[in-house]
């Protein structure tokens, strides 16, 4: 990843705009993990922070088998996901993800299929990283 270039944050506070009944409206990746309670998919917007990394939502808690996206902005530079212990995507499953440009925009895309509990992660630059985790909530 040492070609990477720029500083990335987690950035999941964001929302699409409310609807009538003041939810928010999902966009093609879902809404965002701070409105994830019963969404099929959730995004986590990773942005460009200059030098430094901060996270103002270090946990996103999803129920089982929600689509979770991690997503850079439209042209920015490629980054990692890298899980410190399991893969919440099932057992077995790759620790490492290199995100990959869908739509003008660097992304990784997983399913929470393992077992309820939080997975730790890094959010990997050429400049610096980011320690957020996900959390699935028990059936």
């Amino acid at each position: 990843m040492a070609a990477l270039a720029g500083v990335f944050m987690l950035a999941g506070c964001s929302t699409s705009g409310p609807t009538r009944d003041g939810a928010p409206t999902p966009d093609a990746d879902g809404v965002p993990c701070a409105d994830s309670a019963g969404a099929p998919a959730v995004y986590i917007d990773v942005e460009y922070s200059g030098a430094s990394v901060s996270t103002p939502i270090p946990v996103c808690e999803v129920d089982p088998d929600t689509v979770i996206t991690w997503r850079g902005e439209t042209g920015a530079e490629g980054f990692q996901i890298r899980f410190t212990s399991a893969s919440p995507a099932a057992r077995g499953a790759p620790r490492s993800i290199n995100s990959t440009s869908r739509g003008g925009r660097q992304k990784v895309v997983l399913t929470a299929r393992n077992t309820s509990g939080t997975y730790e992660y890094e959010i990997l630059t050429a400049n610096g990283g980011v320690d957020p985790a996900i959390i699935i909530r028990a059936r």
